[in-house]
């Protein structure tokens, strides 16, 4: 039975949120409702600030019988991951693993029981975090022909990168793709759903180059590397 006052995701959010605010670098970015075009899930919030931490939220409202099968989705495409819990439901996580970092609610406070611990995430798994023509672009002047290129193919690309210049170009990347918006955010205070998220209206030419001329930089030793034959 719930109580009265029980306190909904979204109020939890904006509660976390000020928390980051407090505690994190101030350059972090959070995206609320975050999700990629190649997956089949979406991740309450993304936070990202020098790696990609993927938060789940649980309130006294929710059921956890997605919650398994969502922690470990999350746990193979982010470097961190948190959840974010009632109370209530303290009896019923006993088997989430020791990696997942874990605040609970309780009475409208948040109260940290666990950090998240960083883990590795596969370079095939980090490229589905770009887009078709921000990986175009990335690779433009590095490789020939990657205009005719498909999606599958620069993404396989991508992931030949090595994990720590893989790591750090998807990281730079979901902080320049979403920097406005969170400009946004911070004015108003509280998180709201990018319409950039919902549609994916922005062009990296235009809202966020500079990333891009930085990032040729890390793939310059690529260069003579990257010239694979792609069957069509």
């Amino acid at each position: 039975m719930l109580e009265i006052g029980a306190m909904k995701e979204k109020d939890i959010k904006k509660l976390y949120f000020r928390w980051l605010l407090e505690n994190e670098p101030s350059d972090t970015v959070v995206v609320n409702e975050f999700s990629s075009t190649y997956w089949d899930r979406r991740a309450d919030l993304l936070v990202v600030n020098g790696c990609i931490q993927l938060v789940e939220i649980k309130s006294e409202y929710d059921n956890l019988s997605r919650l398994d099968a969502q922690i470990e989705y999350f746990l193979n495409r982010g470097h961190k991951v948190t959840l974010i819990i009632s109370e209530k439901h303290k009896d019923k996580i006993k088997n989430i693993p020791s990696e997942v970092g874990i605040f609970w609610i309780k009475e409208g406070e948040l109260i940290l029981e666990r950090s998240p611990k960083r883990r590795s995430v596969e370079t095939k798994l980090l490229a589905e975090y770009w887009r078709l023509n921000e990986l175009r672009l990335l690779f433009k002047g590095v490789i020939k022909g990657v205009y005719k290129l498909h999606l599958d193919k620069l993404q396989l690309l991508f992931s030949s990168l090595q994990q720590e210049i893989a790591d750090k170009l998807t990281c730079d990347l979901l902080k320049a793709r979403y920097k406005k918006h969170f400009e946004e955010v911070r004015k108003k205070g509280e998180l709201f759903i990018p319409r950039v998220a919902k549609r994916g209206l922005e062009d990296p030419r235009r809202d966020y180059p500079e990333f891009f001329k930085e990032a040729k930089k890390l793939l310059l030793p690529y260069g003579e590397q990257m010239t694979f034959s792609f069957a069509s």
